[in-house]
């Protein structure tokens, strides 16, 4: 994309790829990496910090989720809110001394798709994805039938609103993959946003999700991951902090484990610990003052991709000669690749978004992923 240095022109240019790319990662075709498109919004929210009167209208920032509505529609009773971004120690610690204290819990930011669960009277009566934060898509039938974590009944007799991320696991990615080699999944989130667009709910048997809450309304004066698992909800893994050191290492304890997680993870969220704490807290236009999503960076591993007849298979496009690499790659790692470039054999350097190599020119491709996950065996470090 061309910039300018004309502030007016920049923040349109921004607000027009930042409005395009989040199309395509809701459409489950991403053109650039998480960081790539953190970096439209941060260099966006730095003009508007010093250009107000520049805001675009309609302003990406204050949206958040699918720009579009598949199923029929639902109004969230509240706005279902992204999360401020941190990427230092130093925003975790200014984050901790604005609520001085006051506990927190630290858990796994999952990679999935949110939802807001209502029971009435301890029965389930509606799910409802996040879609543009203020109306979703009502996906009641496939939670009934596919969405483990989601009992038909809890131990309640109020109307209560559960919210949490719904991911497909990747042992059961794995395994549909394996089922259905003719049609793969491309990466798990895929894989999960593809069960819950399906309009007949007995289709998405065999692509089961998983949900884990994380959210509580209205908010009680006790602490969420007990509440939660009073209610016989499955959680993610939440670990208590009392001081910014104490959740800075649990950010890094997720971060060294997370590739040996059954779910795709993209960072970590603190958040407080007292329900009742967090809804005083407040929120801004698209965020809630309560909670931070800390977001791993990106790791550059070099692998060389080895064709045996076992353990590589082609995407053969229109020219049998030609493959595509990226899906080649995202099929290999099971998961999203947020870049492919490739060295071919007259030594050029390419980096790709999607590209088509010729078998017999490609001989390297250097593939970033998100930092902790692991390559598969027979990818070997170059």
């Amino acid at each position: 994309m061309t910039t300018s240095a004309d502030p007016a022109a920049r923040i349109q240019e921004l607000a027009a790829a930042i409005t395009a790319h989040r199309a395509a990662y809701y459409d489950g075709a991403p053109k650039v990496s998480d960081f790539e498109y953190d970096q439209l919004e941060d260099e966006l929210r730095t003009l508007l910090a010093e250009h107000p009167d520049l805001a675009p209208d309609p302003n990406p920032l204050e949206q958040v989720g699918a720009p579009a509505v598949l199923h029929a529609p639902v109004r969230h009773e509240r706005p279902m809110l992204s999360l401020e971004k941190a990427t230092t120690p130093e925003q975790v610690e200014a984050f901790m001394a604005r609520f001085a204290g006051q506990r927190v819990v630290v858990m796994p930011k999952l990679d999935g798709l949110s939802l807001s669960v209502i029971y009435e009277g301890g029965r389930l009566v509606r799910a409802a994805t996040r879609g543009d934060g203020t109306t979703g898509e009502d996906v009641t039938p496939i939670a009934r039938v596919a969405l483990d974590g989601v009992p038909e009944e809890i131990p309640s007799t109020t109307r209560i609103e559960i919210r949490g991320e719904a991911v497909m696991l990747r042992s059961t990615f794995a395994a549909y993959n394996a089922a259905h080699p003719d049609k793969p999944l491309v990466n798990p989130r895929n894989g999960a946003a593809g069960t819950l667009r399906q309009k007949d709910a007995s289709k998405a048997l065999d692509r089961r999700l998983a949900f884990f809450a994380f959210d509580i309304h209205p908010p009680v004066d006790t602490d969420l991951e007990a509440v939660l698992q009073e209610l016989s909800l499955q959680t993610p893994d939440m670990a208590h902090a009392d001081t910014a050191e104490e959740a800075v290492a649990a950010i890094r304890v997720i971060e060294k484990t997370r590739g040996d997680s059954d779910a795709d993870l993209d960072g970590a969220v603190v958040r407080l610990a007292n329900p009742e704490a967090y809804a005083a807290a407040g929120a801004r236009a698209n965020s809630p003052r309560g909670a931070l999503a800390f977001k791993y960076p990106a790791e550059e591993k070099t692998t060389v991709l080895r064709e045996d007849g076992r353990t590589l298979v082609f995407e053969v496009a229109r020219d049998a000669n030609k493959i595509d690499i990226r899906r080649a790659v995202e099929q290999l790692l099971g998961s999203k690749v947020s870049a492919v470039r490739t060295s071919l054999a007259h030594g050029k350097m390419k980096r790709q978004g999607r590209f088509f190599g010729r078998r017999s020119d490609w001989k390297k491709a250097y593939v970033t992923l998100r930092e902790g996950e692991k390559l598969p065996e027979f990818l070997q470090g170059a």
